[in-house]
């Protein structure tokens, strides 16, 4: 049997791809206009995942980063057959549950999705970022580097638990290992093509 590694060589780098088209959104500046969870490039993410404006929109940036990342690397990007409702970030963990692309925080890469569970159920997750540093591992925290759509800025005075503000932006939180998923875009991007 073909694995999809075989048939695309460059699966390796759908993470790495989309990470960089992420933080190239960050160097655009990209933003809301107000706290609508609307503007040019919003809509763009939002409609990306087969919503109109005015969602919260940081799972539809990462789906939209990613199939992106596929595009650039001449990948099929199918994943709308496997992730049921792209823009909801629980979607993309039960996707990952099914698909086995749930990774150890010690496998970490670039380009690796992080889901946030910052609600009262630390099985529910409710924010994406795409990992863009090494994950810190201490006894009873994690330190987590992502790009994130639908965030507040660094100087904001809500840290850690942020879930929903109004531009891409690079981020670190420190939270407990329970409160956050990690998913392999290389194993979840696979599963979408088949195997």
């Amino acid at each position: 049997m073909t694995t999809h590694i075989t048939l695309y060589p460059q699966l390796p780098q759908i993470g790495p791809t989309a990470l960089g088209i992420a933080y190239g959104e960050y160097l655009r500046h990209v933003r809301e206009l107000g706290t609508s969870n609307s503007g040019k490039e919003v809509d763009e993410y939002l409609a990306s995942a087969g919503l109109g404006a005015g969602y919260a929109w940081c799972a539809a940036f990462g789906y939209w980063c990613l199939r992106n990342a596929a595009a650039a690397l001449a990948i099929p990007f199918i994943m709308q057959h496997h992730l049921q409702y792209p823009a909801r970030v629980q979607s993309w963990a039960e996707a990952a549950m099914d698909s086995g692309a749930i990774i150890p925080s010690s496998a970490v890469r670039p380009g690796d999705i992080a889901l946030f569970a910052f609600g009262d159920d630390p099985g529910h997750h409710d924010h994406l970022g795409i990992i863009q540093a090494r994950v810190i591992i201490t006894p009873d925290m994690i330190e987590v580097n992502t790009v994130d759509g639908n965030t507040s800025f660094p100087d904001d005075t809500v840290v850690s638990h942020q879930r929903e503000g109004v531009a891409v932006q690079p981020k670190c939180r420190h939270l407990s290992g329970s409160r956050v998923a990690f998913v392999s875009t290389k194993l979840l991007v696979s599963a979408s093509l088949g195997g």
